[in-house]
C-alpha cells in the first residue's frame, strides 16, 4: 500500500485489513448458505471475487511490475467466479437482471474498504487543514 498509494497508506493498518478480510470472508459464506434462494446476492459474492481478482493485475499494469496477488487472481477468482455464474445459469437462475443487479452489487462492495480509506483520508486531512 506504500508504494501503490502512498496518500492512503496511513490507513492500511492490521486491524482495518481484518475487519475487511472478515467481511469478505463473512459475506462469501452467507452467499453459500443461501445460495439458489437468492441467487443475486450469492452471485454478488462471486462478482467480488471476480473483481478483487483484477486488482492486482490493474495494479501490475499501473505499476509496470509484478504485485503479489496477480497468479492467484487470475488463475484462482476469475475461474471460481466464472464457475459460479455457470452453474446458477445451468440451474435457470440467470436473467438478465440476476446477472446485472448481481455484477453492479458485486462491484459495489468495494465501496466499502474506499469509503473507509476516503472517511480516513479526509479526516487526516481535516486535522492538518485545522492546525494551520
Amino acid at each position: 500500500m506504500r508504494r501503490n498509494a502512498p496518500a492512503f497508506a496511513f490507513a492500511a493498518t492490521v486491524p482495518a485489513a481484518a475487519v475487511i478480510n472478515a467481511m469478505f470472508i463473512a459475506g462469501a459464506v452467507a452467499a453459500a448458505l443461501v445460495g439458489p434462494r437468492a441467487p443475486v446476492f450469492a452471485l454478488s459474492a462471486a462478482a467480488l471475487i471476480a473483481a478483487n481478482g483484477w486488482v492486482p493485475v490493474a495494479g501490475m499494469v499501473r505499476e509496470r511490475r509484478y504485485l503479489p496477488g496477480v497468479v492467484t487472481g487470475l488463475l484462482v477468482s476469475q475461474p471460481v467466479a466464472a464457475l459460479a455464474y455457470l452453474e446458477y445459469s445451468r440451474a435457470g437462475l440467470v436473467t438478465g437482471g440476476v446477472l446485472a443487479a448481481s455484477l453492479i452489487l458485486g462491484a459495489g462492495y468495494h465501496l466499502v474498504p474506499a469509503g473507509y480509506f476516503g472517511f480516513r483520508w479526509a479526516v487526516q486531512h481535516a486535522g492538518a487543514a485545522g492546525a494551520s
